[in-house]
């Protein structure tokens, strides 16, 4: 979930203190606190590990996390370790993914957290009611000013479905397993998809039927004895 924009619109809608009160605000709080580890409050970026060896931040001895090819990484560093393919009811088809993400605080030690499903967020969808303008007004005639009651969760989806998309996340699981897993917007549940190929490139409805159709092995022994049998 995308706790930042989530918050942004409860506040939108004047309900920041309301979403304060959920769950999800102490998720947001522990993802806040892990950016202001990693994160130069004077630029806003990202320690790297030049920065850090040129800052004199870290030992001499400290060996940061190379590539292969001998050069620091990048951070923050983004394991993709399961995605998503999403139907909806209207037919629409959108991707999310689950990550870890690695960043360097000042002292050269890396912070893991994991980063889910952050293509998605809470909209918010506002319920209305209409009250007197004036509370102290209780004539049946006070004019009355429409007000936001409360706001219920509306999730939306921001990265759509593509073959290219698809590729560009699994070639973020850094030689780790991937879990690719496919999801209708029926009420059965998710199912994972042995194939990245099948998971990229074949058409929901085909795939959707070819991971959930039930798959029999028949006994030799009760195939010969079809075999023998009447049964053809």
């Amino acid at each position: 979930m995308d706790y930042q924009k989530t918050y942004e619109q409860y506040q939108k809608y004047g309900k920041g203190k309301k979403f304060e009160e959920h769950p999800d605000y102490n998720r947001y709080k522990k993802e806040q606190g892990w950016y202001e580890k990693v994160k130069s409050k004077r630029t806003g970026s990202f320690y790297q590990a030049e920065d850090l060896i040129k800052r004199e931040l870290v030992p001499e001895d400290w060996q940061p996390r190379t590539k292969v090819n001998g050069t620091p990484v990048q951070y923050p560093l983004k394991t993709v370790n399961e995605i998503y393919r999403i139907r909806l009811v209207d037919g629409s088809e959108w991707l999310k993914s689950r990550q870890m993400w690695k960043g360097l605080d000042t002292a050269g030690n890396e912070i893991d957290l994991a980063m889910n499903d952050k293509k998605m967020y809470d909209c918010g969808r506002p319920q209305y009611s209409r009250k007197p303008e004036d509370p102290k007004d209780k004539s049946r005639d006070a004019k009355l000013v429409q007000t936001i009651d409360r706001v219920e969760k509306e999730i939306k989806y921001t990265l759509p479905f593509s073959p290219d998309e698809a590729q560009r996340l699994y070639d973020m699981k850094n030689g780790q397993r991937c879990n690719l897993v496919i999801v209708d917007s029926s009420d059965h549940p998710p199912v994972t998809v042995p194939s990245f190929e099948h998971f990229k490139s074949t058409p929901f409805e085909e795939l959707w039927e070819m991971v959930t159709t039930p798959k029999y092995k028949l006994d030799r022994n009760y195939g010969d004895n079809l075999d023998n049998s009447h049964i053809g």
